[in-house]
């Protein structure tokens, strides 16, 4: 055990804000703040042994959103505490392990308060990570679980459809999951690249049946699986003669896999459904960034970052503007273009002035609830500290 005036310690710091205004083409605009806070200390007892604790809260305010499902109103913030112990045997390996807790607190209606979101979770994880050097590259092997837990979720409308029935189970609890995740990485240079397989389990949701079961409802006995494949590729590139160029290249490819199927009822309060739909969750994503930084000087540099984003569900129909179903698998296209002007204040502390662009179409011409065809502008400031 070395001796405690032998420890080398050193404090973490991470903070990052940005606000501005947020103007889609539908509905109305917006004032948004979006922050980061991260603390946290290292500590070295050996050279061989490190420990790293921090806390990080995230704030993400109401704005221009690329996550399907989510309103312009929306809100969420996050707290998270990580503790991780990494010890290096045989000379290069390296073995992690890490355990994380986070509470999301999300509103997503006028009438809720902060702590009572339908959709607030508390998620409980733990991850054992090994990585060891072969040449000049550097693999990553990694498995986590995690625990997902929904305390205030609950499904009225599933409720009301099965409150005729002979049986009636209450839904809450209905999103709570186990998740188990496997990672391999790989980092060769200034190339890297990752592929991760995540499993959910969901607790109690039940899948959904074309037809009557014998309590009255249309769930079956079997409940909800979902399998996540996911791919990351990207790359710092320097030009060579251009110092003062960068391009750092990113490709995310994902293939979301679900049990669940769809029932579709008319009106709230019906019993019988309509339609029925099989795997209506699944989908796959290609998501391509293209940032490239352009240093005007030691301290000033000016940033382009492009990035296109294309969803396809694999057998979820697209409806028209009536809400009817179409033929056409439902496909989602984004674009946006962030253009921003960088000052560094030395290396620890940066401010960004950035606009940004966002276009988004869809064959899903059913808007009564949420966007998915309009053009949208984002004009911000950004601070950031670290060290």
């Amino acid at each position: 055990m070395a001796a405690l005036k032998d420890w080398r310690i050193a404090p973490y710091y991470n903070f990052s804000l940005d606000q501005g205004v947020s103007l889609p083409s539908v509905g109305d605009w917006d004032y948004t703040i979006n922050l980061t806070n991260d603390v946290g200390l290292i500590v070295k007892p050996t050279a061989e042994d490190s420990v790293v604790g921090f806390y990080e809260i995230k704030y993400v305010g109401p704005g221009l959103r690329t996550q399907e499902g989510e309103k312009f109103s929306d809100r969420y913030m996050d707290h998270l505490v990580v503790a991780r112990y990494q010890r290096t045997i045989l000379t290069d390996w390296q073995l992690k392990f890490q355990t994380n807790y986070l509470t999301e607190y999300r509103l997503t209606g006028a009438n809720e308060l902060w702590g009572q979101g339908l959709y607030d979770f508390n998620q409980l994880g733990i991850k054992l990570a090994v990585t060891k050097p072969l040449g000049e590259v550097k693999l990553t092997g990694g498995l986590q679980l995690s625990t997902i837990r929904f305390p205030n979720y609950t499904d009225l409308l599933s409720e009301i459809q099965t409150s005729t029935s002979t049986t009636v189970e209450s839904s809450a609890g209905k999103q709570d999951q186990n998740n188990y995740q496997l990672s391999l990485g790989a980092s060769y240079g200034e190339t890297y690249a990752e592929l991760d397989y995540i499993f959910q389990n969901y607790l109690k949701q039940k899948v959904v049946t074309d037809r009557v079961q014998p309590d009255g409802s249309y769930y079956s006995s079997d409940l909800q699986r979902d399998g996540i494949l996911a791919f990351q590729l990207a790359r710092e590139q320097k030009i060579p003669g251009l110092e003062w160029l960068k391009i750092i290249p990113e490709l995310n490819w994902r293939l979301r896999f679900s049990n669940q199927n769809y029932q579709h009822f008319e009106n709230i309060g019906d019993t019988v459904p309509v339609r029925y739909f099989s795997n209506y969750f699944s989908y796959s994503e290609i998501i391509f960034s293209l940032p490239v930084y352009l240093a005007t000087s030691k301290s000033w540099e000016i940033s382009l970052i492009p990035q296109w984003d294309i969803k396809t569900y694999a057998d979820r129909p697209a409806r028209a503007d009536d809400g009817s179903f179409l033929d056409a698998k439902q496909s989602n296209n984004i674009f946006l273009i962030t253009l921003g002007l960088n000052h560094h204040y030395s290396q620890t502390a940066t401010t960004t002035i950035f606009y940004t662009y966002q276009s988004s179409s869809s064959n899903m011409k059913y808007e009564k609830y949420l966007p998915y065809n309009y053009t949208g502008h984002y004009i911000g400031f950004k601070y950031s500290l670290h060290f």
